[in-house]
């Protein structure tokens, strides 16, 4: 009986932390060498989000993801998958309920895509769901990943859609039953995450079990629960 195969993803920086972080890769060239460096030790697929390079927070320059890309395909054939979750955060602003909090960043859908429709990587990933998110609220207006969902699409690129709960499958549902997304659709069940669903073998059977039958998928788990889907 031949081994399955099996594929590896690394994120190099995810989407916490800053320059207080011990190791954390923050300019382009240290995110694409720690890539390529997990590339050698049998890394398939790298999940890029970029830094500001003076504060280590997440950013959405498009020149930065422009070097990491071209530093990577230089080197390799590592497949790319570029974030687009970097233009989502809301902290409401307790004297102005309808104002923004320091911390916040949220932009359009349009600059959210921007990197993904020009540098055309393999893969993006698409968050296709609104939640409270730690600190701050992750906000995924269904007209906005509608929108976003047809523009990737036209790239050519293929999104992994990126489920945080079981309300969110219901919206990747409707994404590939009104042709947004392309059969078989890709999935990533994000768990661990506050306040999303809890990191546990049960709750990714009932991730898994909601999911439909051609579906692509891996899921990871944060801090704690990152051993857990291995």
């Amino acid at each position: 009986m031949r081994p399955e195969k099996l594929i590896i993803t690394v994120s190099v920086t995810g989407s916490f932390g800053d320059r207080s972080t011990p190791g954390l890769p923050i300019t382009p060239k240290e995110i694409a060498e720690s890539a390529l460096e997990a590339y050698r030790a049998g890394a398939a697929v790298a999940h890029i989000h970029v830094r500001d390079v003076v504060t280590g927070k997440p950013s959405m320059e498009f020149k930065h993801y422009e070097e990491v890309v071209q530093r990577i395909r230089e080197s390799s054939d590592m497949i790319i998958n570029l974030s687009t979750g970097a233009g989502a955060r809301f902290i409401p602003n307790d004297q102005d309920p309808i104002g923004f909090a320091p911390g916040s960043n949220l932009w359009s859908p349009q600059k959210r895509i921007e990197h993904v429709v020009r540098l055309k990587p393999e893969i993006c990933s698409l968050d296709v769901g609104s939640m409270n998110f730690g600190t701050f609220v992750f906000v995924n207006s269904l007209s906005h990943v509608e929108w976003m969902a047809e523009q990737i699409r036209e790239a050519g690129v293929k999104p992994e859609m990126e489920v945080f709960d079981l309300g969110h499958i219901e919206i990747a549902n409707h994404l590939l039953k009104t042709g947004r997304v392309k059969r078989p659709p890709l999935f990533q069940l994000c768990m661990g995450v506050p306040w999303g669903i809890p990191a546990t073998p049960n709750n990714m059977i009932i991730m898994r079990q909601a999911l439909t039958p051609d579906a692509i998928w891996a899921g990871f788990g944060i801090r704690g629960g990152q051993p857990f889907p291995c």
